[in-house]
């Protein structure tokens, strides 16, 4: 009986030992379970502000990997431009066409490449914008329905300046600008009507309408008469001669080019019906003088013809090509190819 007894008080104690165990095993399982629903709470929580921090840098990213472009227009008052990161357009004109870029105008085209458009009827003088600041524009465009002077040496940025006018234009740029310029009717006024001064690669083509009167042109057609162009000079000039009455001999338009490291000139003329035999057109004289970067000079004029009662006659004009050292008994010429047609 005292065995059995003994038996059973050891069983009881090792049962007690049991649920005692039980219990401490529930209670770190809840103190697991607790610790992992903390550690899951945590790890979203971190999931969440990590997902939020990655949206806004993308957008960041974005925002700069493609900038939104904006437009600005000029007003006739003062105007402070400051662009985006994008490649933003400003309109430097009004509604009614006139010129909206006018004194004290600050316009700060920021990254990107941008453009600045001004289109008038009237005639367009940048000069007239006395300190106004333009820089971080790449691209400027000015059309025109009268004429056109422009002198953008201090536009820090302009690597494009493209002039369009239907009469004389003024042109003074720096050597880091390309110049592009197209006049549509050169004035008859005489004088130095048509001028480029600096630019890098200038490439000007123009175009007269005159009434032979017997007279050689006074008009005249200059690159790089004050400063050359550091690049390549193209000039085209077209000059469409109309009979006057009796004998009407004509000289048409002289182009001078001063610098630049090649130059070509193409200069054409024609005429239609006339009533004297001496109605003969004169090409007008054609001057290439290198500078010290000059190394090939081309000269095209329309080819000689007779004169018909249907077409008046061609006669080419004197061409003159100087070489930078042509002065010099010692130092080679730097004019290596001379092509004239």
């Amino acid at each position: 009986a005292e065995a059995d007894a003994a038996t059973a008080a050891t069983a009881q104690a090792a049962a007690e030992t049991a649920k005692v165990a039980a219990e401490a095993a529930k209670v770190a399982a809840e103190n697991a379970k607790s610790i992992a629903e903390t550690a899951t709470t945590a790890a979203e929580a971190s999931l969440a502000t990590l997902q939020a921090t990655y949206d806004t840098l993308l957008a960041d990213y974005n925002a700069l990997a493609n900038p939104v472009a904006q437009t600005y227009t000029l007003t006739t008052g003062l105007d402070t431009v400051t662009g985006t990161a994008g490649n933003d357009t400003i309109t430097g004109n009004t509604a009614a066409a006139a010129v909206a870029l006018t004194s004290l105008d600050s316009i700060d085209g920021g990254d990107g490449a941008d453009t600045l458009n001004i289109t008038a009827t009237g005639a367009i003088d940048t000069t007239a914008a006395v300190g106004a600041s333009v820089v971080n524009v790449e691209t400027a465009n000015l059309v025109s329905n009268s004429t056109v002077t422009a002198t953008t040496t201090a536009w820090t940025g302009l690597t494009q300046l493209t002039v369009s006018a239907a009469d004389d234009v003024a042109i003074t740029a720096a050597a880091t600008t390309n110049v592009t310029s197209t006049v549509s009717d050169v004035s008859a006024a005489g004088g130095t009507e048509v001028s480029v001064d600096g630019g890098n690669n200038v490439v000007l083509t123009t175009a007269e309408a005159t009434t032979a009167d017997g007279t050689a042109s006074a008009v005249a057609i200059v690159v790089g008469g004050s400063t050359a162009a550091s690049g390549d000079v193209v000039v085209t000039h077209t000059e469409t001669v109309t009979d006057g009455t009796g004998a009407s001999a004509d000289d048409t338009a002289t182009i001078a080019v001063t610098g630049g490291d090649t130059i070509t000139i193409t200069n054409n003329a024609s005429g239609g019906a006339n009533d004297d035999a001496t109605d003969i057109i004169t090409i007008g004289a054609v001057t290439a003088t290198g500078d010290a970067n000059t190394t090939s000079v081309s000269v095209t004029q329309s080819a000689a013809a007779a004169r018909t009662a249907d077409v008046m006659g061609i006669a080419n004009g004197a061409v003159d090509v100087l070489d930078a050292n042509r002065a010099s008994a010692t130092d080679a010429g730097t004019i290596a190819t001379v092509t004239l047609d």
